[in-house]
């Protein structure tokens, strides 16, 4: 299936959230974007707490037997233990990760992670802040540990050395009731759109935004991009909406845009939505029209297929099991592709 990208409002001053969109997106997807990027994270947070799909302690390679039976301890105990360190925290600040472990023993809130002697994700949401290196020679802390004096590094999360809570953060932890997120910086107004459908860039373009001018136009020059019906058309294709092409143009620009591009936007949409793609389906060629008839009027078949002329029918690939049960019920039967 294709998909088209769609930005969520800013959630914390260093990035932006972007999400991929299906052409056919969920009900759950629709409302997850419909509502304040924080509060999906903040959902997404508890969700994280209490439902342990994965152990994150998988990542750390070099600690072998992990997937014995009965030998680390629940994923999501020590989930909620980290969750309760980062909430004490203080907002704003760096503090060490040998900071953050040495206050989290002295409180007793160290996770344990094997259940007897034999045996973050938070970042990525924009909860907190990271001071991150190469793993590599970051810490030496394992080399005591047999089998640890040759490695260079313990797991990617050596090189984490300090974290730093972020006001997403503290709204996500319950720290604060509210969030109120950064005002969005206006874009730099560096291209100009001409009459000929040519894009000139006039100032520094980054690179998402070339890759964006790149899915709805042609790049025929060094910093020039040509519109057309036929790239237009091809952007349809991919997933995108054109919509989003003027929308991201009238934004880094300082005049209007011109008549001829709004005109051809306006006449690949229409031509666009004179078509429907209903999926794929199987088609099945009856002996005469008054086979196909009798099908199609059958109260429980009509709804399962659709008439292509006179003698053929089309069933989507996902009402087939129910179309052949329907059939047999009404005497029929379909044989398989391959059978003579």
């Amino acid at each position: 299936m294709n998909t088209g990208d769609t930005a969520l409002p800013s959630t914390t001053g260093e990035h932006r959230i972007r999400v991929t969109e299906q052409e056919a997106m969920s009900p759950k997807g629709r409302t997850a974007l419909s509502r304040p990027a924080a509060e999906v994270i903040s959902q997404l947070w508890r969700r994280w707490l209490t439902r342990a799909v994965i152990d994150e302690f998988s990542r750390i390679e070099q600690i072998k037997g992990q997937r014995a039976h009965n030998v680390l301890t629940s994923a999501r105990t020590r989930r909620q233990t980290v969750a309760a360190a980062l909430a004490g925290c203080p907002p704003g600040e760096w503090i060490g990760m040998d900071s953050l472990f040495t206050t989290m023993r002295r409180k007793g809130m160290s996770p344990n992670v094997a259940r007897s002697e034999r045996a973050l994700y938070a970042g990525t949401l924009g909860l907190l802040d990271l001071d991150y290196r190469h793993p590599s020679g970051a810490r030496s802390d394992f080399h005591d540990i047999w089998g640890g004096d040759n490695l260079d590094a313990l797991s990617r999360y050596d090189g984490l050395q300090a974290i730093r809570l972020t006001t997403l953060g503290c709204y996500t932890l319950g720290l604060t009731d509210t969030y109120q997120p950064p005002a969005d910086n206006p874009p730099p107004r560096v291209l100009k759109v001409l009459p000929n459908l040519d894009i000139v860039v006039t100032g520094t373009l980054s690179p998402a935004d070339q890759l964006l001018l790149s899915a709805y136009a042609e790049h025929t020059a060094d910093r020039v991009w040509t519109v057309s019906a036929a790239s237009l058309l091809s952007a349809i294709d991919g997933g995108r909406h054109l919509e989003d092409l003027t929308t991201f143009l009238a934004r880094r620009t300082d005049h209007e845009l011109p008549g001829t591009l709004r005109t051809v936007v306006d006449d690949v949409t229409r031509r666009a939505g004179q078509l429907t793609d209903h999926g794929h389906a199987r088609v099945i060629e009856c002996t005469d029209s008054a086979l196909a008839a009798l099908i199609t009027r059958d109260r429980a078949l009509r709804t399962l297929c659709r008439p292509i002329g006179d003698r053929h029918l089309a069933v989507p690939l996902e009402h087939e099991p129910k179309f052949r049960r329907a059939l047999h019920k009404l005497g029929y039967a379909l044989p398989g592709p391959n059978t003579p």
